[in-house]
């Protein structure tokens, strides 16, 4: 009996420790103070292989345009059941400005839009955020995207998802 009773006493004090734990890891993420992982703009390669059709890549830097993409609004579609995968917006000089609408990304976590600013950005889960960037080409006739996106929890970085079309 006395050793049930030390046992859940301990367990009681490892709990309680473990909620203090998680109280200090939400107060730094919350103030702005750093964890180890958390992630800037430095995160993002200053240039990047963007592919543009079938065998064809092109060094971009980081934010680059495509020309003919300019102040335009792109939907791209599954090739098998033609369902919507996202919305994507370009600025004046063919820069990825927004993904919205996405079903690639986790929607319910991220939100409903994407910005690749590469600065920190809320998200919809409680404590997350995210920073996000992009390349995009154009060769001849042919245009590619490269969105890179880093996943954070309590400015912890979570991981990093990529995602590229032509």
């Amino acid at each position: 009996m006395t050793s049930t009773i030390k046992q859940q006493e301990h367990s009681r004090k490892t709990a309680r420790s473990m909620g203090f734990v998680a109280l200090a890891l939400l107060a730094a993420g919350l103030t702005g103070c750093p964890l180890v992982g958390l992630p800037d703009s430095k995160v993002f390669s200053a240039t990047e292989l963007v592919t543009v059709s079938d065998g064809m890549t092109v060094e971009v830097p980081l934010g680059a345009g495509a020309p003919s993409l300019a102040d335009s609004t792109w939907a791209v579609h599954r090739t098998d059941d033609d369902s919507l995968l996202f919305r994507i917006t370009f600025g004046s000089n063919g820069e990825v400005e927004r993904l919205f609408y996405s079903f690639v990304f986790a929607e319910g976590w991220l939100g409903d839009e994407i910005i690749p600013d590469t600065r920190a950005r809320p998200s919809e889960f409680p404590g997350g955020s995210y920073l996000s960037g992009a390349y995009t080409a154009e060769q001849d006739d042919s245009v590619g995207v490269l969105g890179v996106l880093h996943g954070l929890l309590l400015s912890s970085h979570l991981g990093t998802a990529t995602l590229s079309f032509s």
